[in-house]
């Protein structure tokens, strides 16, 4: 997804290719954002994995990639940070890759791409902060999970998926400043069966490097 595409989509002036167009994006990779700046939608690079200030030092960054939605239902909170429009952000996606583990250690374990019918764009609603290191500001976030039980095609695979927010009403209301935290945290659901497609991926999207345009890691060898 370009970021004319991009720009289209989601109401957003895009003025470069950065973020875009990448195939493959890995925890603690920079990761194209959107966050409501006073109540419009405006482009952002964060680096995927919350680093909230008390975890600034800790190896706490793959632990802080995914944020559980029923967590924050229950808590209000996530990493001790709570979901207010300061703190939300949507993360543009065409697709997501989640790999099938087996129980035979010898088996190696196997990537999927997911994605809507005909590749149409989404976005993951994120949780995001900002922390200062060694005077340099970093801005960050974590996607929101859920449950892949009411998902038979996600759940195929693995017990999670991420958040997908596919109507742009969804995108619109988790960006609204006039809804708290737990009303935005309302359009927040599984996504159903039908909406959902998926293939199998080449192994060699596990590789690092392999993260900018190779579509051809989005289909089995």
């Amino acid at each position: 997804m370009g970021p004319a595409e991009v720009g289209k989509r989601f109401g957003v002036p895009i003025t470069s290719d950065t973020g875009t167009r990448r195939y493959n994006i890995a925890p603690l990779d920079p990761v194209l954002t959107l966050v409501s700046e006073d109540g419009t939608p405006a482009p952002r690079i964060m680096r995927w994995g919350l680093l909230p200030a008390w975890a600034i030092g800790k190896n706490l960054s793959y632990e802080l990639i995914n944020a559980r939605l029923e967590g924050l239902r229950d808590t209000g909170k996530y990493a001790g940070i709570a979901p207010e429009i300061e703190h939300r952000a949507l993360m543009p996606a065409t697709g997501y890759f989640e790999w099938k583990h087996f129980e035979d250690s010898q088996m190696r374990p196997l990537p999927y791409y997911y994605h809507l019918e005909g590749e149409e764009p989404f976005a993951f609603p994120a949780i995001c902060t900002e922390a200062t290191v060694n005077g340099v500001k970093i801005q960050s976030a974590s996607l929101l999970t859920c449950s892949a039980q009411a998902n038979e095609i996600a759940a195929a695979v693995h017990h999670r998926m991420p958040v997908l927010l596919t109507h742009k009403q969804a995108q619109q209301a988790w960006l609204d400043p006039t809804l708290s935290g737990r009303e935005a945290l309302a359009v927040c659901e599984p996504l159903p069966d039908g909406r959902l497609r998926v293939q199998a991926a080449n192994p060699a999207i596990n590789k690092p490097g392999a993260t900018t345009e190779r579509p051809e890691l989005l289909a089995a060898p």
